[in-house]
């Protein structure tokens, strides 16, 4: 079990997320002609704890969760992008990503904090008239 699939499982039992995109989450791409809204979960990097003794066994990954709403008559995208990405940023006391800790799995996946970390907007232009919201969190853990 990875960390992106360790995410990926925890947006996936947010029920304020799966309402508004139910089981449309994906890890490292979307498919070819998505519906909306979706999510989108993808490791940027993964970096170890080192020291001069050696790794301590806790890892940290950044793991960056995008949020999309395509334009459509009578829908807001902007909007709608930001309620997903607010649900799954939570109000950070861990009931979303935002403050989570969490043993997971079995064998067992400890989540020892996820952050957030980072956040930006953007829109493409071009036929797909898709708004996305980019949300990093650093996610410690032993695996």
């Amino acid at each position: 079990m990875t960390v992106e699939d360790v995410v990926l499982a925890r947006l996936l039992s947010l029920s304020p997320l799966t309402a508004m995109t139910s089981t449309r989450m994906y890890l490292g791409k979307l498919p070819q002609s998505p519906t909306y809204p979706a999510v989108k979960v993808f490791a940027v990097d993964d970096i170890g704890e080192g020291h001069l003794r050696g790794g301590g066994g806790v890892l940290t990954a950044r793991i960056q969760v995008d949020c999309y709403a395509r334009e459509v008559s009578g829908v807001n995208p902007k909007a709608l992008a930001n309620a997903v990405s607010d649900a799954v940023r939570g109000p950070g006391d861990g009931t979303a990503l935002d403050g989570w800790v969490e043993a997971v799995g079995s064998p067992v996946f400890w989540v020892l904090g996820c952050l957030f970390a980072d956040r930006h907007e953007g829109y493409d232009e071009t036929e797909l008239r898709v708004y996305t919201v980019s949300q990093d969190f650093m996610v410690s853990y032993r695996a």
